[in-house]
C-alpha cells in the first residue's frame, strides 16, 4: 500500500495542467496523511443507513427475485459497508444465480455473497 500511495503523490505533484483532480477511497484510515494535503476540498460521506442499504439491494435485486423482507433481513450483514461494498455484493450473488442456471436470486445467494467478501476484504487498522 505504501508503494501505491507513494507512486500516486508522485503523479499528483507531477501534474502540472489546469484539470481539476477529483479522487475517492473506501478506506481512508489506510491512506497517509500526505495524501490528504494534496487536495483543497476534502467531501467525506457517511456509511450507508439501514434503511439506505435495504433500498440498495432492491435496486440491485429486485427483478431477479428478491423482496423487501429479505433486504431487511440481509442489512445486519452488510452494516458498516459502503455503497460500492454492497453493489459488488449484489453483482456476486447475480453471478452466483446464474451459473445455477436460475433466474431468480435466492437469499442466500446474497449472504454467502457478502460473507466470502468479508472474507477477503482487507483488515482494517
Amino acid at each position: 500500500m505504501n508503494r501505491v500511495v507513494t507512486a500516486f503523490l508522485q503523479l499528483v505533484d507531477a501534474d502540472v495542467s489546469g484539470s481539476i483532480l477529483v479522487a475517492a477511497t473506501n478506506h481512508v484510515e489506510l491512506l497517509d496523511r500526505a495524501v490528504f494535503r494534496r487536495f483543497d476540498v476534502i467531501v467525506p460521506f457517511d456509511k450507508p443507513t439501514a434503511e439506505q442499504l435495504v433500498d440498495l439491494l432492491c435496486l440491485r435485486l429486485s427483478g431477479v427475485g428478491l423482496t423487501k423482507d429479505q433486504a431487511q433481513e440481509i442489512t445486519d450483514k452488510a452494516e458498516g459497508w459502503s455503497f460500492a461494498d454492497v453493489a459488488r455484493a449484489c453483482d456476486d450473488a447475480i453471478r452466483t444465480m446464474a451459473l445455477s442456471n436460475r433466474t431468480e436470486i435466492v437469499e442466500s445467494d446474497v449472504v454467502d455473497a457478502i460473507q466470502e467478501l468479508q472474507r477477503r476484504r482487507l483488515p482494517l487498522k
